[in-house]
């Protein structure tokens, strides 16, 4: 996503870590704890592997990386809603804190990569010579890559 679109939508305000609450939100709000510090993990993961970005905010924000950043995630721009919702669902950003203090253990250790188990069809990189999976939390498939 280039800074120009960041801006459109409101996400150059936010800071690290209102920007993994609100993937975390987007990505796994009707999901269990286990399956929530699973998935908050994952952009973690892929920080300290390097592939997607130097920076969490551009691993977050990689192109088509994480749905509630995708156009087809949120209902249109970014708005105050957003921000009102986070502030009254302190968990996010507790998890969101947690994740990027080091202090979560993910059921899903080392996962690079999550879609939910009733997807058709499946992601390319969901296939055996992409990744591995390590097993489903809720409703998500958690994988690591290759």
């Amino acid at each position: 996503m280039d800074l120009a679109a960041e801006a459109l939508i409101g996400l150059a305000e936010l800071t690290d870590v209102e920007l993994l609450a609100l993937m975390v939100a987007g990505e796994a709000d009707d999901q269990s704890l286990a399956a929530q510090v699973a998935v908050v993990c994952v952009p973690l993961e892929r920080l300290r592997r390097g592939r997607w970005g130097d920076t969490l905010r551009a691993v977050l924000l990689y192109p088509g990386a994480f749905s509630t950043f995708n156009d087809t995630g949120r209902p249109g721009p970014l708005d105050d809603h957003w921000t009102r919702f986070l502030h009254r669902q302190q968990m996010y950003y507790t998890l969101a804190r947690l994740a990027i203090d080091r202090h979560l253990h993910s059921h899903a250790p080392n996962a690079t990569h999550y879609c939910r188990a009733d997807l058709e069809p499946k992601p390319r990189w969901t296939l055996p010579r992409y990744s591995t999976r390590l097993g489903q939390i809720g409703d998500h498939v958690f994988y690591a890559e290759i």
